[in-house]
């Protein structure tokens, strides 16, 4: 159950970044890198059986397009694309010579340079080299904190610390990352920056099993962002569903649920949720009734 809940959250809070890399002009350019990025995932999807020479040809296809192309917007993306290679070569030391020349020459990009850092943080994992990872993903928190990558740092962090079964690091980590969503969403409330914060909060308290906290969090994410909700929008339910589950489940408070639930619709009377909560509370009352009748 508890990693039902946590890939509920992490859909939840999975609103992809999507950048805008391309100018209409450079259509051929744009191509070519969408083909050695298909050719990348085929590699990907199965490096054992692939031949070291099919990631050498892949990788010189990236510099060749590199040098064909000096000036291109896409560069950054290319070169981090061309260290991938390497990562799944294991030649890490060749993997962060390539993030390193993003990080030199692509100053301004803050999301290029977020997602650089941590992947040169997966090549120290990948060695075993622990200090070495958390000081990439730190410092990728630190200068980039609001990147879609950064964001996702501390939560990570701690992840990787409980993976590598250290434990008290683990829990300092929980602990360090709760705050530090606390304190992104104070500084951007009502901004979907904010509502990602508390959907990774959430997820370090469901992480942790701590289910009041985690309710008191989903709770907010709901009543906090009613605009983030649409009928049509997928994360609406998973919320609804994750609520449900740790209110009911976990924590066998039905009547919490319900509370929410109405507190929502009082707030919010025009939102498209509300016919559905109606018939969710009625359903909910009458679980909770049975319940009570069973006790008796």
């Amino acid at each position: 159950m508890k990693r039902v809940l946590v890939s509920l959250l992490f859909i939840l809070i999975g609103i992809y970044l999507t950048l805008s890399f391309f100018d209409s002009s450079d259509y051929m350019l744009e191509k070519k890198f969408w083909y050695l990025k298909k050719d990348f995932i085929s590699l990907a999807n199965d490096p054992k059986s692939s031949p070291e020479q099919e990631f050498k040809a892949l990788a010189r296809r990236y510099d060749e397009l590199i040098t064909e192309n000096p000036d291109t917007a896409l560069g950054g993306q290319i070169i981090l694309q061309k260290g991938l290679v390497y990562s799944l070569m294991k030649d890490y030391q060749s993997a962060r010579a390539a993030f390193e020349k993003i990080l030199k020459l692509y100053t301004d990009d803050e999301a290029l340079n977020a997602e650089t850092l941590f992947q040169i943080g997966k090549t120290y994992e990948a060695e075993g080299n622990v200090p070495q990872a958390v000081k990439m993903y730190q410092t990728a928190q630190e200068k980039y904190p609001t990147t879609l990558t950064g964001i996702k740092m501390p939560l990570y962090t701690a992840n990787y610390y409980e993976r590598e079964n250290k434990g008290a690091q683990a829990q300092q980590a929980y602990a360090k990352a709760v705050d530090f969503y606390q304190h992104i969403y104070e500084q951007y409330p009502q901004s979907r920056i904010g509502y990602m914060a508390l959907g990774f909060q959430a997820t370090s308290y469901l992480t942790q099993e701590n289910w009041e906290q985690s309710l008191d969090v989903l709770e907010r994410l709901l009543l906090d962002f009613p605009r983030m909700h649409k009928a049509s929008d997928p994360q609406g339910p998973v919320l609804i569903k994750t609520i449900n589950q740790v209110a009911i489940e976990r924590l066998q408070d039905t009547d919490r649920a319900v509370r929410i639930y109405k507190k929502f619709i009082d707030q919010y009377p025009q939102h498209p949720f509300k016919l559905g909560l109606d018939k969710l509370i009625d359903k909910l009352k009458s679980l909770g009734a049975k319940e009570q009748e069973s006790a008796s």
